[in-house]
C-alpha cells in the first residue's frame, strides 16, 4: 500500500554511540599525551632555529593544545563513570557493541552473552537511555 514509515533514531542517542565509538581513540589520544609528558634528557636551551615538528612555537597553541587535552581526557573520564552506573547484563552489552575492539555480528554476541536478540536491543537501548541522562545528553 503505502511507504512503509523509516525509524529515526533520537539525536541524544546517535551522540551516545557516536562518544561511545570514539572510546578507543580517545584512550589512545590520552596514553600518547601521557607519553609526551615524560620529562626529556636533553636541554632546550640553544635550540631555538631548530624546531621539531612536535614542537610549539606560541603560548596560544600551547594553550590550546592543552585544553583539548583536558576534553579527551574529561571525556574519557565521563564515559568511564557512566559506565560504571549500568547493571552487570547492560555494561557487558555496551562493551562488546562499542568497545570491543574486533567487532562482532549481534547474533554472535547474543550467543555468547546467552541471550535473545529481542533482550539484546532492549538492554542496548536502555542502556543507551541511561548514558544519555548521566552524559547529558538528554
Amino acid at each position: 500500500m503505502g511507504a512503509a514509515l523509516k525509524y529515526k533514531k533520537a539525536d541524544y542517542r546517535k551522540d551516545v554511540e557516536a562518544m561511545l565509538r570514539s572510546y578507543h581513540w580517545l584512550n589512545e589520544m590520552v596514553q600518547e599525551q601521557n607519553k609526551n609528558l615524560m620529562p626529556s634528557c636533553t636541554s632546550s636551551a640553544g635550540d631555538d632555529g631548530i624546531r621539531g615538528y612536535s614542537e610549539f612555537i606560541s603560548p596560544t597553541e600551547k594553550m590550546g593544545v592543552k585544553r583539548a587535552d583536558n576534553f579527551y581526557k574529561a571525556n574519557l573520564v565521563l564515559i568511564n563513570e557512566s559506565l560504571r552506573k549500568l547493571s552487570f547484563k547492560e555494561r557487558i552489552v555496551i562493551q562488546e557493541t562499542y568497545l570491543r575492539e574486533d567487532k562482532q555480528p549481534v547474533l554472535e554476541v547474543c550467543f555468547r552473552l546467552g541471550m535473545k536478540e529481542r533482550s539484546y536491543y532492549r538492554l542496548k537501548r536502555e542502556a543507551i537511555e541511561k548514558l544519555a541522562y548521566w552524559m547529558d545528553f538528554k
